[in-house]
């Protein structure tokens, strides 16, 4: 653990969800067990989102037993990507990489402004100063609109996703 220098900002619309990823990836020299991710309140001067609008998810990988026929390269052992629930999992040094997938649930109700609070991760490290368990506080910012802000570039709407992403 690190102690994090700068926020995670982002920004949604009353009644939008706003998702992101926290991609966390250790040195060489050091394995890591993350027992626990919580994000708690989201605080503004009048107004507070709740932890309970709050989803995470863990991209994990499904164990595959064959490789797909739909496919020239083969699949086996583990598919990658889909969204579980959260579970302890431990990191090894420098092989592995955890993905965290948060949702915010802005409600339509909610009051436009800043919301702060933070993601707290919770674990065990080897190979960290003292081989002990940590608490890392990563600042979370939520920018809260009146209004969608949709790009629209002539008729079509900006966007990374695929259906053959």
């Amino acid at each position: 653990p690190s102690n994090f220098k700068s926020s995670i900002n982002i920004s949604c619309a009353k009644n939008e969800k706003r998702s992101f990823q926290l991609v966390l990836t250790l040195p060489n020299t050091v394995s890591m067990s993350l027992n626990s991710v919580e994000v708690n309140d989201l605080l503004s001067r009048s107004d507070t989102i709740t932890s309970d609008n709050v989803t995470i998810k863990l991209l994990d990988y499904v164990g595959m037993d064959t490789a797909s026929p739909d496919f020239s390269f083969n699949l086996v052992p583990y598919l990658a990507d889909p969204m579980v629930d959260f579970y302890s999992k431990t990191l090894n040094a420098g092989s592995d990489n955890m993905v965290l997938w948060f949702t915010i649930d802005v409600p339509a109700n909610q009051d436009a402004g800043v919301y702060s609070g933070n993601i707290v991760l919770q674990g065990y490290g080897d190979g960290f100063e003292d081989d002990m368990p940590f608490v890392e506080t990563i600042p979370l910012r939520l920018k809260v609109r009146e209004r969608s802000e949709e790009r629209r570039v002539g008729k079509e709407c900006r966007s990374r996703w695929s259906p053959y992403h």
